[in-house]
């Protein structure tokens, strides 16, 4: 889901957080015989694996995904400077998450830039071993 820059039709939409901001949701999913995609030193659009995640990108293109099935030996991608995996317990449910502490784990974030700290994009990635269902996704304090 694309929250902003829609063009001249539709001017979109983002979500402002702060300090406060929680973001909680629930997912039920299964990975069937999850397979890694390569290895992590060529990975181009991370997770480099099969997995079933939530990612979030802000207003200066800083990407935070939640990752919650995923393949068994996967270790959480440290390379990028602008993307933090958060690897959730795939058994939990629900969730709920601090937002911003969460953000501050990127290392290009900046605290201070409160122009920046707006969601613009959710995407809800499934891959092609299997499935899930996101459900009562809150943004709030």
């Amino acid at each position: 889901m694309a929250l902003g820059d829609f063009g001249k039709y539709n001017k979109g939409f983002s979500i402002p957080f702060d300090k406060e901001t929680s973001l909680s949701f629930e997912e039920i999913g299964e990975l069937f015989d999850p397979e890694e995609h390569g290895k992590t030193d060529s990975c181009i659009m991370p997770p480099c694996f099969d997995n079933v995640s939530m990612s979030l990108v802000d207003g200066r293109g800083n990407q935070l995904a939640y990752v919650l099935q995923r393949y068994p030996d996967a270790e959480p991608n440290k390379r990028h400077e602008d993307y933090r995996e958060v690897f959730l317990d795939p058994d939990a449910g629900a969730y709920e998450r601090n937002l911003f502490d969460d953000f501050l784990t990127i290392p290009a974030f900046d605290p201070s830039d409160t122009k920046g700290h707006k969601i613009t994009l959710i995407e809800l990635r499934i891959d092609e071993h299997g499935w899930a269902i996101f459900d009562n996704i809150v943004f709030g304090k």
